[in-house]
């Protein structure tokens, strides 16, 4: 009943004085308008509050990036692989997948690296990365082919009829920096054959190959049998590792090729040969035990002609080792 006779009132208010009425529609609206707009700024101030407590809870917020790591030629999963992010590093496991958990929103890097592999560098943001692939590149390496000659042919060592055991340049280069006088420490290293010293005085020293005297052992040098009868009590402390490319082995009968004299197996010496680029090699050695060596090498190779030349020299002073004299 009141609000209909307020209504009549307000309704004949109008009817009765038009211009009161339209001061007073007037003041209404402005009202509703300053509402309005005090609606809106406050609004937006916690607009701006709520906007700004969501990128703090999502910049300390905790997030989980699952890595999996892939061959980029078959597209299989690389186990043992290396992964470091923000210091903390981890490896690949089976299928190439490790997880990272406890990590902060942002950019961030990983490094990855195998054995085989080229290392790679992969960014990445979160929280919009849950997952991440990555493919790794093989390295592509060339071998150098072993060419043998111990069973009379050159040939390749895979293609080989008999088992050749190969002491590259690098042993050789190894040995001539730990022991360039001889090649005996490089020879007993070798698993099946035993040093045994034949003479205390002279230094000789037989090559015992499976256990058989050093007479069934033949010694070669570039395929041919020049020592004879005499390989097994040559003396291995006369051969230096500076002029040689590598020393070929064959554990087991080889009297096939080269007779009687290899019952128990061969070592084949192949020389160094001289390169159109030259080499010049200079060793000076002195040991503790009074020992001293100057070994030189000279090689070089021109169109129609080359030349090597070898030196050495070795003394050995007496030492008493114990001390008992």
């Amino acid at each position: 009943m009141v609000e209909k006779e307020r209504t009549k009132f307000f309704s004949t208010s109008i009817h009765s004085n038009p211009q009161f009425n339209k001061i007073a529609v007037n003041n209404e609206v402005n009202r509703f308008i300053f509402k309005l707009s005090f609606n809106f700024a406050a609004m937006k101030k916690y607009v701006w509050l709520l906007g700004i407590m969501l990128i703090a809870v999502s910049a300390f917020s905790q997030n989980s990036l699952r890595i999996v790591v892939k061959d980029s030629i078959n597209g299989e999963g690389v186990s043992n692989v290396s992964v470091i992010v923000n210091k903390e590093g981890k490896t690949t496991g089976s299928g190439g997948v490790v997880i990272f958990s406890n990590l902060t929103a942002g950019n961030h890097d990983a490094v990855f690296s195998a054995v085989g592999y080229i290392s790679k560098t992969v960014s990445f943001q979160l929280p919009d990365t849950s997952v991440l692939t990555v493919l790794l590149q093989r390295k592509e390496g060339v071998l150098e082919d072993v060419t043998i000659s111990t069973t009379r042919t050159n040939q390749r060592i895979e293609n080989s009829p008999l088992k050749v055991e190969v002491l590259g340049k690098e042993e050789m280069d190894e040995e001539n920096a730990i022991r360039p006088a001889n090649i005996m420490s490089l020879i007993g290293d070798i698993s099946g054959i035993q040093i045994q010293q034949s003479s205390a005085v002279l230094g000789n020293a037989n090559v015992r190959i499976q256990g058989l005297e050093g007479r069934y052992t033949q010694v070669l040098r570039d395929g041919m049998p020049l020592f004879e009868g005499f390989s097994g009590n040559f003396g291995l402390l006369t051969i230096p590792p500076l002029d040689l490319k590598q020393i070929e082995l064959v554990k087991g009968s080889a009297s096939t090729l080269y007779g009687g004299g290899a019952i128990g197996g061969l070592i084949n010496l192949i020389s160094k040969r001289p390169t159109a680029k030259g080499e010049a090699i200079l060793t000076l050695n002195q040991t503790t035990l009074k020992e001293s060596d100057v070994n030189a090498y000279v090689s070089k190779r021109y169109k129609n002609i080359g030349y090597s030349f070898f030196g050495g020299y070795t003394h050995q002073n007496f030492v008493d080792v114990n001390k008992d004299e």
